[in-house]
């Protein structure tokens, strides 16, 4: 997972970058056609994609970790997990404007996360996300920018690597996540824009069991999910067709 870390920070550098520097990227730029001006009579169908990067929580999660690693209570604390850890996922998504001011967009996510304790090298906690995606947005459109808030609800269909010494076990789950979050589009030419985000989230995520049915449990008899809450920056491209 140490690439994923050079990713994150170009990810995170880059979007703070554009952030600053939205307005310079058309200043002084007469000759392209505007978003504002082609949507004035049209409505946009659009299509996103990119890469982003998370920052959440696994209560239950690492409650299971404290209990499985051995002598975990003796690490140091730089050793033991944070409440909050890092996350990278890969999106796309299809958005139809239903009316000036709203828009529909579906969107999938691939979302990647793993725990480890390097004072613990013979364990491994990697779990991924399918994420099918509603999201409603209300458009606030400027000449060569639109931004856009956004509420959603997706379908999250979770699947756990546990891995111990040699072996290893997979645990699947399913639930619902709630997203909010907001996405600018800077146009960089007459279709094309570049895509920034931010977004919380929060997931609501059954009990996770093994392929015969086995429920992931501690020795108190607490089971175990992926429910996490949380935030992410997203960095892609749109493309517009009016």
């Amino acid at each position: 997972m140490k690439k994923f870390r050079y990713i994150k920070f170009f990810l995170i550098c880059f979007v703070i970058y554009i952030s600053f520097n939205i307005n310079s990227l058309y200043a002084g730029d007469t000759t392209r056609v505007s978003l504002m001006s082609q949507n004035k009579n049209h409505l946009f169908t659009s299509l996103s994609f990119g890469m982003g990067v998370g920052y959440s929580n696994n209560p239950s999660l690492k409650k299971y970790i404290q209990y499985i690693i051995p002598d975990y209570s003796s690490l140091s604390p730089s050793d033991q997990l944070s409440d909050f850890s890092s996350s990278l996922e890969f999106f796309a998504g299809v958005e139809k404007q239903v009316s000036k001011k709203f828009s529909l967009k579906a969107e999938y996510s691939y979302f990647i996360k793993s725990y480890n304790v390097s004072a613990r090298p013979n364990f491994d906690f990697t779990y991924r996300n399918h994420q099918p995606y509603l999201i409603t947005n209300y458009i606030i459109p400027y000449e060569y920018f639109y931004i856009k808030l956004g509420a959603g609800v997706g379908y999250i269909i979770s699947d756990l690597t546990v891995k111990q010494y040699v072996g290893e076990i997979d645990y699947t789950s399913t639930g619902v996540g709630l997203k909010l979050e907001s996405v600018v589009n800077a146009q960089v030419s007459k279709s094309v824009a570049v895509y920034l985000s931010g977004f919380i989230i929060n997931t609501i995520m059954q009990d996770l069991k093994d392929k015969s049915g086995l429920e992931l449990i501690t020795s108190s008899n607490d089971k175990i999910n992926l429910s996490s809450f949380g935030a992410g920056l997203r960095l892609g491209v749109e493309i517009y067709f009016f």
